[in-house]
């Protein structure tokens, strides 16, 4: 049985991740610690990418291998973090690539897919994108994809064993409607 795609783009897709997925996974995660350092810890042992797997499909996170459309390989993740409904109907995003992919479209196709995913399917009012003051590729990206910056939290997120300064950004459905006017 085909897993189910929850994106579908020209070079990629998303799918939850299967405990299956731990091997190749891991070894793309070792081959990217010094990409990923400081900005994330992702999981590289089987009992840390077991833990994500419960995580990925939870009421609170809907996490997501991102695969290659020809290859079916693992490329990276985009999680959809700290889901809230009711009044507020938000959440955060996490995300990040293989060394072996980054840098060539592969997250900005991906985002493009969630943004549109989160808001028409999820019924989410508002992502946001909690990203260190550092990490330079990743501000760019989301500037890129018109988020607004709309502040710095110190001391937001505890990321290689201490809590680390972040800058907010965010889009509103509003925003993302009107991205697609222009």
């Amino acid at each position: 049985m085909k897993t189910k795609h929850v994106v579908e783009t020209k070079r990629l897709y998303l799918r939850h991740p299967e405990i299956k997925d731990a091997e190749e996974f891991i070894a793309l995660m070792l081959g990217s610690k010094e990409l990923h350092h400081p900005w994330v810890e992702p999981p590289c042992e089987q009992e840390h990418f077991a833990f994500y797997c419960g995580v990925a499909q939870s009421e609170a996170t809907d996490g997501y291998l991102i695969c290659n459309n020809e290859t079916d390989a693992i490329m990276g993740v985009v999680n959809i973090n700290q889901i809230v409904y009711g009044v507020l109907c938000s959440a955060s995003l996490g995300y990040y690539m293989g060394a072996s992919y980054a840098h060539s479209g592969y997250m900005h196709e991906a985002l493009l897919g969630v943004l549109h995913f989160a808001f028409t399917e999820k019924k989410l009012h508002r992502l946001e994108a909690n990203i260190q003051a550092g990490n330079h590729y990743s501000k760019r990206l989301v500037r890129k994809l018109r988020f607004r910056h709309e502040g710095f939290s110190p001391k937001y997120i505890y990321i290689g064993k201490k809590w680390c300064d972040h800058e907010r950004y965010a889009m509103t459905i509003e925003d993302y409607l009107q991205k697609l006017v222009h």
